[in-house]
């Protein structure tokens, strides 16, 4: 009888492509070196034909780059696809995996600020958001945008920035002010990397103070743009106003010892100063009183800005009726023209 090991390689082929599964396909494969040397590019092919190329998704997952080289340059997967609504770089970037991250982009040159079609991440915003500081410089030198927002361009949303100071980790933010190119912004959205910029009613500064960050904090203090006194129009709102509020006294500290003033007053009337005088078994019921001036300070706001939109909308109106007027009183008396 003959070996299977004696069979010509055409017969070998034949039994192979009688096969239904990978993992059939996998074990003929480890029969010998001979066989793996031949037969892994009919792996994956199948995976890529059969199983919507999850090799490579997982070598994206996992970090296993022969995997995803072998997927690519034997199996013919597409670098740029898209699986479980992201592409395989954003699979690579939301698990840390710098050095995949780097293959795809260096290599093939994949889209670097394509989007998840469920939430509008990109793998900056996605790396920023899971701290993953490695695979930001990566993306960052690769030309990714770090301007680009959850919402899409000129829309709302957080920047990567913002979401590294929301989540605490300042490797990242430390990164992204460090290493990212200068950005030439064009329309209404103002380069998301000034530790000034305003966007979503906040500063950088202000998100890392909010959520108690002080890595991030000192990192933005030790920037010598910061303007640690910057003040945010819609509440009069102070970096440090924000930190005696939230109770947050180290950062608070920190705040003053870099300048901070504790007299700007907040659009309620009260300054840092003053809350941090608040004895602490009275601060519960002042902090309510706080609540109540800044509901009653914005409601007025609101109202006044209704009023002036209603008197905008009159004067609109009025001068369409005069030109109404204008125009049916040219047509009943066409000999008033001038020649």
């Amino acid at each position: 009888m003959v070996s299977i090991y004696e069979l010509p390689h055409e017969i070998l082929l034949s039994i192979i492509n009688e096969f239904e599964t990978e993992r059939d396909i996998s074990v003929f494969t480890q029969l010998n070196r001979f066989f793996y040397r031949c037969f892994t590019p009919n792996l994956y092919q199948h995976n890529v034909g059969q199983s919507k190329s999850s090799a490579l998704v997982y070598a994206a997952r996992y970090g296993r780059l022969s995997t995803a080289t072998k997927a690519i340059e034997v199996g013919g997967a597409d670098p740029d696809l898209i699986a479980s609504n992201q592409t395989v770089l954003s699979h690579a970037a939301k698990a840390g995996h710098a050095e995949i991250c780097e293959f795809l982009l260096s290599r093939y040159n994949v889209k670097v600020d394509s989007r998840n079609i469920h939430n509008n991440f990109t793998p900056l915003l996605i790396a920023a958001s899971f701290g993953h500081a490695p695979v930001v410089r990566v993306l960052l030198a690769h030309g990714a945008n770090p301007n680009e927002t959850e919402g899409g361009r000129d829309r709302s949303g957080r920047s990567a920035l913002s979401l590294a100071c929301v989540r605490g980790f300042s490797a990242v933010v430390d990164v992204l002010l460090a290493d990212a190119p200068g950005l030439k912004v064009d329309g209404p959205q103002p380069n998301l990397l000034d530790p000034n910029a305003v966007w979503c009613d906040n500063t950088p500064l202000l998100n890392a103070v909010w959520n108690n960050c002080d890595e991030a904090v000192k990192i933005f203090l030790d920037d010598p743009r910061v303007d640690v006194n910057f003040i945010i129009s819609k509440e009069q709102m102070t970096a440090l106003m924000q930190a005696e509020l939230q109770e947050f006294r180290s950062i608070a500290d920190l705040l003053l010892a870099h300048g901070a003033d504790p007299d700007l007053p907040h659009c309620t009337g009260m300054t840092p100063r003053m809350i941090r005088e608040i004895p602490r078994e009275q601060w519960r019921v002042k902090r309510n009183e706080y609540s109540e001036r800044l509901n009653e300070v914005m409601e007025a706001r609101c109202q006044a800005e209704k009023s002036n939109l209603r008197d905008l909308l009159e004067a609109t109106r009025a001068r369409m009726r005069a030109r109404r007027a204008a125009r049916a009183a040219e047509h009943q008396n066409p000999s008033s023209q001038v020649e």
